[in-house]
């Protein structure tokens, strides 16, 4: 339906007549205020508020809405007033629509009106011939733009009517020039003097009308324009020159007035010729457009603001540590957003005036930024420094002169407010001397306070993770003391066994043969064996260190941890393992799913208060089991995914109150007595297991049990294999010997064993009692040694640092690291130094005599090649 807002239609005019759904139409205006209207814009419900805009302002408009190409080329063919377009439309865009109607009619004012454009793009429109743009969201700008582009339309008209009046009259011209607001002006063809100006040059320049004698005339231009704008314009003119009296087009350029305010202007010349189409001299218009300049300058300053503040907002997503996220800002405020130069500085704590620099940025071609920054900032005072300290909000200070080369700077200073405190000052400083103003202001306080925001969360992440790792040692230490009874009793019998087969060998009973020795020895070992277990499932479950997720299998995990639980389980315990028949593995960190168990298990056991049944039991499990959806009971969300591998621990005690259920993985909540625990186990299995993409079932049935359902995705992964060995026993009676041998130990029991297993092997050892001595004799018998063996923990000089420095004296000598227990130093970080040899005590005598073996055969192989 085609409908107009003055109730007519366009039955005339055959155009119409093909108007699609998509376009409204309007009679012939008939009053004043009547303009005709052209809309292109594809929403209708923006096409109205555009007409109640044009209404309440008095306009009667008689419109015609459009909404692709074809329809807009056309009701072309018809005469508009002005024209109003969107800049996403159907097919094609806004800066598509300008090009159409400036092409159709260079006079008609087109406006451009959009949600949001960016900077880049509105100058691309206002080249294409757009009068301006207009945000949608800021409509009370439209009608005061809409007047002003109608009625620099007319003047526009009566601009070329003067023109072309002035090839047949110069009097017509003067009449007319005198009546608009635009100056008009005559000009010798060598630019010398003027022969006329219009009464609107000294409006616009601001000069006193002394006398009209055309001696006394100024030249119209030249005489009062900006120092930095007056080689362009000279330049114009040369080419206008050598172009034999073209028509020029001036490029817009400041005039200063004599009261010192700068404006700005659009002009243009066109020469005027004789009968013999000779230059006699040049008319000229000059157009005042310091209004408009400001506009797009207001509007250039706040989009440079907006993306200095979107781009804030990124990093303070993508940066995790505060002072990359700092200087980060800084960058993207100078690099990004084209201001001078940007610094933060923190408030010393304690200390309320004094400051600290944290981070700065200045743009790269400025040499001495750096200078020029603590220059501006010289000038500012304390006094300045001091007022945004106290709470007295933004400051602005114009005119801060560093060096008479360059301009004046003008300089924002925002507080960032932390917890209700001023904690620093953000500085911004710009060349422009008008910028902070307004809009601009507004968006850069805004990035202020997502700069402090952004100081703020990463302090309070930081400190979350230091407690979150300082609460998960708790737990693992708490889990370890309730290890420490059990086993304590286990390793009072690993060493009863130790002591009395030791005992027995030792004092060889009256009849005792080899081979009942031989059986006493390897209980010993056995024994031995146990003991070195016990201790590395300790260290390995008690060691501060962030899980880090690989492709675990359950089952070996599960029957080690069993073997811990054991010694903390009373016997009046008993302990159900169920595991399933196929090879289960998820990606989680080892230790941690060992935490968990014992955590769950622990609780267990204090809910039977020490007897009963605790049951552990690993299966795939498919959700399609249950018909109704579950719920995870500690993240409570919907659990989704079909297939899970599910840990299940299930005690017999006296359940849990259901009244209770909702609050059991609070962090530091807890039903025990005071003493008794932290409140974190069950807070820990939920983190644990949710990071790995898991979820949490509870069953609980009061004076029955709880079932706690742990549902673990299965890894994609393949399980790590043991590496078969490369070395066998064979290999060490293959011409390895004779080898020479540094033992560096600071326990002579320990150095004495070495020494005799590797002489027996029939190698010659000498020993060292540490680093130091070990250092001596290696640099005074230099080239003597085949291998050196050596502790870790020594005093002076650590088994790490012995091997540095012989590696450096001798790049290709085999060393053999060995260590009881150690947080400095790993496999890794021995490889990374050149130590060949990694292994942990105790060593099985075999294991390190075959690797002794290896290493002497790929050290003579290397030395033969």
């Amino acid at each position: 339906m085609m409908t107009s807002s003055a109730g007519l239609s366009f039955s005339s005019s055959p155009p119409h007549s093909s108007f699609s759904s998509s376009r409204e139409t309007a009679a012939t205006p008939l009053l004043p205020t009547d303009i005709r209207l052209l809309l292109v814009e594809d929403s209708e419900f923006d096409g109205e508020l555009l007409l109640r805009e044009f209404r309440k302002a008095g306009f009667n408009p008689a419109y015609c809405r459009v909404d692709d190409k074809i329809s807009l080329d056309e009701v072309l063919q018809e005469k508009w007033d002005l024209a109003i377009t969107d800049y996403q439309l159907p097919g094609f865009d806004g800066l598509a629509a300008v090009m159409t109607l400036q092409k159709a009619d260079p006079n008609l004012p087109v406006i451009m009106v959009s949600g949001r454009i960016g900077e880049e793009t509105a100058v691309d429109i206002m080249r294409a011939g757009a009068r301006d743009c207009v945000m949608k969201d800021n409509l009370q700008r439209l009608i005061p733009v809409v007047k002003r582009e109608l009625q620099e339309t007319e003047q526009r008209v009566a601009r070329h009517k003067a023109e072309e009046a002035l090839r047949i009259s110069e009097q017509r011209f003067s009449e007319l020039a005198e009546n608009v607001d635009e100056v008009f002006w005559l000009a010798s063809p060598d630019w010398t003097h003027s022969f006329y100006v219009s009464p609107a040059f000294y409006d616009i320049w601001g000069w006193q009308v002394e006398n009209d004698t055309e001696a006394e005339l100024p030249r119209p231009w030249l005489d009062a324009i900006h120092a930095h704008d007056l080689p362009m314009i000279e330049t114009s003119i040369q080419q206008a020159d050598s172009d034999a009296g073209s028509t020029v087009e001036f490029p817009e350029y400041r005039i200063i007035r004599p009261s010192g305010h700068i404006r700005w202007i659009k002009s243009r010349a066109y020469p005027v010729r004789d009968k013999k189409g000779e230059v006699v001299r040049f008319a000229g218009t000059a157009t005042d457009i310091t209004t408009r300049r400001k506009a797009e300058e207001s509007l250039l300053r706040s989009n440079r603001a907006l993306r200095a503040l979107s781009a804030c907002n990124q990093a303070l997503v993508r940066e995790t540590d505060e002072m990359d996220f700092v200087a980060e800002v800084c960058r993207i405020i100078v690099e990004i957003s084209g201001y001078y130069a940007a610094w933060v500085d923190y408030v010393e704590p304690g200390q309320a005036t004094k400051l600290r620099r944290i981070a700065q940025s200045h743009l790269q071609r400025a040499d001495d930024g750096g200078d020029n920054m603590a220059r501006i900032q010289q000038q500012l005072g304390e006094q300045a420094i001091s007022s945004v300290l106290d709470g007295g909000g933004l400051s602005v200070h114009r005119n801060l002169v560093v060096s008479e080369d360059m301009p004046a700077f003008t300089l924002l200073m925002l507080p960032l407010v932390i917890a209700q405190e001023v904690k620093g000052i953000l500085t911004i400083t710009s060349s422009v001397a008008s910028a902070f103003g307004g809009h601009e202001v507004t968006l850069l306080t805004d990035l202020s306070d997502d700069l402090a925001f952004g100081i703020d969360a990463l302090r309070t992440r930081e400190e979350h993770e230091h407690l979150q790792n300082q609460l998960l040692q708790a737990r693992k230490m708490e889990a370890v003391g309730q290890l420490s009874g059990g086993i304590a009793h286990d390793f009072n019998n690993i060493l009863s066994s130790i002591l009395g087969y030791a005992g027995l060998a030792l004092d060889r009973p009256n009849g005792l043969l080899d081979s009942e020795l031989d059986e006493y020895l390897d209980e010993v070992i056995r024994a031995g064996e146990r003991a070195r277990d016990l201790v590395g499932q300790m260290l390995s479950f008690s060691r501060i260190r962030k899980g880090e997720a690989e492709c675990s299998e359950l089952k070996p995990i599960i029957r080690e941890t069993v073997k811990m639980l054991r010694f903390t389980l009373p016997a009046s315990i008993e302990l159900d393992i169920v595991l399933d028949d196929e090879s289960l593995a998820v990606n989680i960190d080892p230790v941690q799913l060992q935490q968990i168990i014992m955590n769950l298990s622990i609780n267990a056991r204090d809910a039977m208060c020490n007897k009963g049944k605790l049951s552990i039991v690993v299966r795939q499990t498919s959700l399609h089991e249950y018909d109704n959806k579950l719920e995870c009971q500690s993240c409570r969300k919907v659990v989704l995914s079909d297939n899970y591998i599910e840990l299940s621990i299930r005690d017999s005690g006296g359940g849990i109150d259901q009244k209770l259920l909702d609050r059991i993985f609070d962090p530091f909540f807890t039903t025990k007595d005071i003493g008794k625990g932290t409140g974190m186990g069950l807070s820990v299995v939920h983190g644990i297991v949710h990071e790995v993409g898991g979820h949490i079932l509870v069953e609980s049935v009061q004076d029955e049990g709880t079932t706690f359902r742990l549902l673990l995705p299965p890894s994609t992964g393949i399980v790590g294999e043991q590496a078969p060995v490369a070395f066998t026993r064979e290999d060490v009676k293959r011409g390895v010997n004779p080898a020479r041998i540094l033992i560096v130990d600071d326990e002579p029991s320990v150095a004495g064993f070495l020494k005799e297993l590797l002489s027996v092997a029939g190698y010659e050892a000498v020993l060292a009692g540490d680093g130091t001595e070990a250092l001596e004799a290696f640099q005074q018998q230099s080239g003597c040694f085949d291998l050196v063996i050596t502790d870790q923990t020594m005093p002076n000089l650590t088994g790490a640092e012995l091997a540095r420095q012989l590696l450096a004296l001798s790049p290709d000598l085999p060393v053999i690291l060995c260590t009881g227990y150690s947080e400095d130093v790993d496999e890794a970080c021995a490889r990374e130094i050149g130590i060949q040899g990694y292994m942990l005590k105790p060593v099985p005598s075999h294991v390190l005599l075959e690797r002794v073996a290896e290493l002497l055969l790929e050290s003579r192989n290397k030395t033969k090649d």
